[in-house]
């Protein structure tokens, strides 16, 4: 749904939103289950309900790789970022084999800290090893535009309409979650100045 994988979007979140209640309606203890409405409630804008129950989530299941990855994300979009990337780097070490998208949360806790340098080499890692995957190309077109670096920023933006040639400004605002509404529109403003197309 955040990325564009589909354009049923809105059939997409209300499939999410109902498998979601019919699992917790199953068992209301399911960590995963949890971890997944804590990402339901992030889709409505209901951060701080999202962080209290990727808490509890952990609470019930601390030492799983996927639902550290999964409640890693709900800390950075409810602006917890330093307990994002604790989160992450937990799951990174539990599963050291871990896939790409890994790296893609660990460089948004990253970003979402100031930390711009270990973002940078966390997203250019995740490129060298996925080179289509978008929401990296994204992220670092987003830190070299705002480090004036517009060469580069066009650079990566040039890789995301390889990927994508109907990537719009509109569909990197429905992938950046944050409770953070400014965060989010320098993000935004920086792919623009980046040459992204409205």
């Amino acid at each position: 749904m955040r990325f564009s994988y589909t354009t049923e979007i809105e059939a997409a979140q209300r499939q999410f939103i109902e498998l979601t209640d019919r699992a917790l309606a199953l068992d209301p203890h399911e960590p995963y289950a949890i971890g997944m409405k804590a990402n339901v409630l992030i889709f409505e804008g209901r951060f701080d309900e999202a962080v209290h129950q990727a808490k509890r989530a952990l609470a019930i299941s601390p030492s799983d790789a996927f639902l550290l990855l999964l409640t890693a994300r709900v800390f950075i979009n409810g602006e917890q970022s330093a307990e994002g990337e604790q989160t992450i780097r937990s799951a990174m070490r539990l599963n050291p084999f871990y896939p790409v998208n890994y790296l893609a949360v660990l460089g948004d806790a990253l970003v979402h800290q100031g930390k711009t340098s270990e973002a940078l080499e966390a997203f250019c890692e995740l490129v060298r090893r996925n080179p289509n995957y978008i929401s990296a190309h994204l992220h670092l077109a987003g830190l070299y535009s705002e480090a004036g670096k517009l060469e580069i920023a066009r650079q990566e933006i040039a890789e995301v309409l390889r990927i994508n040639p109907s990537y719009r400004v509109s569909m990197a605002g429905s992938f950046y979650l944050s409770s953070d509404k400014s965060r989010k529109q320098a993000f935004l403003d920086a792919l623009r100045t980046a040459g992204l197309p409205e």
